[in-house]
């Protein structure tokens, strides 16, 4: 199955963690959907990723990465998030079909965690 990784899974390390057999197969992007950082309902821990689809992502691109799921990996489930599915088009001209996961009840706007800031740090170093 194919997987659409956003957010926290953009990480080299994190992917391995929950899928080591996945295989990169391009990267990619969704339309009409963005990435937000909101509270898992109405905890106040540090934001999670959430993919918006609604009317207020009209316009907005997220950017990502494919990757092939074994399927003992692809129907794992997480506390306060859901599995949704989506097509997006990859860099290589093709259109998946792919699934991802999203908060299953996005609460109040937050900061990301201070993890996400410093991986993007080290990408510009």
């Amino acid at each position: 199955m194919f997987y659409f990784v956003y957010c926290t899974w953009l990480d080299e390390k994190e992917l391995p963690k929950y899928s080591p057999k996945a295989v990169f197969v391009t990267k990619a992007k969704a339309v009409n959907v963005k990435v937000e950082f909101q509270a898992a309902g109405d905890r106040r821990d540090p934001g999670w990723c959430h993919l918006n689809d609604t009317a207020a992502a009209r316009g907005e691109v997220t950017y990502g990465l494919i990757y092939m799921f074994p399927e003992e990996d692809s129907g794992v489930d997480y506390d306060d998030f859901d599995r949704n599915f989506l097509t997006v088009r990859g860099d290589d001209g093709n259109v998946y079909d792919c699934f991802t996961y999203r908060l299953n009840r996005p609460g109040v706007p937050m900061r990301p965690p201070t993890y996400y800031w410093r991986h993007r740090m080290e990408e510009r170093k």
